[in-house]
């Protein structure tokens, strides 16, 4: 993953269950889970909290389990650059693709793309902010969709600053296997551009 990411599992009993409970566990399951780790001392109590070593098996279930379809938010990506080959060669099929042109506005100092609302998601369009210094460690367990981990999410390595991106992030989804579809206001669609190498046949489809 480009963004610098990094994770820690900290929480008293009660967040730990509220966690386990948000990726899918019933209260049962998590209760015979969490005591599970804690006798295999995956889990152990530090300074007050229940804390967990990321390097134990317990992480794998939790990381590629259903982790991913639950509590992440979604994110799409955008650039203000259109012709820079790299791009083009790494994100359109080595120039087959195509690049469409979204125009938004320009509110509370940021740029908002409008797009269909999803009961109970949040939306924020943040430009990516290119450092070399890692954003500090995210608790799964406290920040699921918080300040902290949309700030990790939307920080890169500096060697991408060439891309100016920036991330429309859907927080607090619920998506399905295949995740969320989300339709954009017709009218922010303003242009097409089409790669070097785009068929005859796509451009007639487009």
């Amino acid at each position: 993953m480009d963004s610098k990411v990094s994770y820690c599992y900290r929480g008293n009993r009660k967040q730990w269950l509220k966690y386990l409970k948000i990726i899918g566990y019933s209260e049962k399951k998590a209760n015979l889970y969490l005591n599970e780790q804690i006798l295999n001392k995956n889990i152990q109590l530090k300074n007050g909290e229940l804390c967990a070593d990321t390097t134990q098996t317990f992480d794998d279930e939790l990381l590629h389990g259903s982790f991913h379809k639950k509590n992440l938010p979604l994110i799409s990506c955008f650039s203000k650059c259109f012709d820079n080959v790299l791009m083009w060669s790494h994100y359109a099929q080595k120039h087959e693709g195509v690049c469409l042109i979204y125009t938004g506005v320009f509110q509370k100092k940021q740029y908002v793309l409008f797009c269909e609302e999803i009961e109970g998601a949040l939306f924020s369009f943040e430009k990516i902010n290119y450092s070399n210094i890692k954003p500090k460690k995210v608790n799964r367990i406290k920040d699921l969709a918080n300040k902290k981990l949309i700030s990790a999410l939307v920080t890169k390595s500096s060697e991408w600053e060439y891309e100016d991106e920036y991330r429309l992030v859907l927080k607090n989804p619920t998506p399905n296997e295949k995740g969320v579809a989300l339709k954009f206001d017709k009218h922010h669609l303003r242009g097409v551009i089409f790669g070097m190498k785009t068929s005859q046949e796509d451009k007639k489809s487009i």
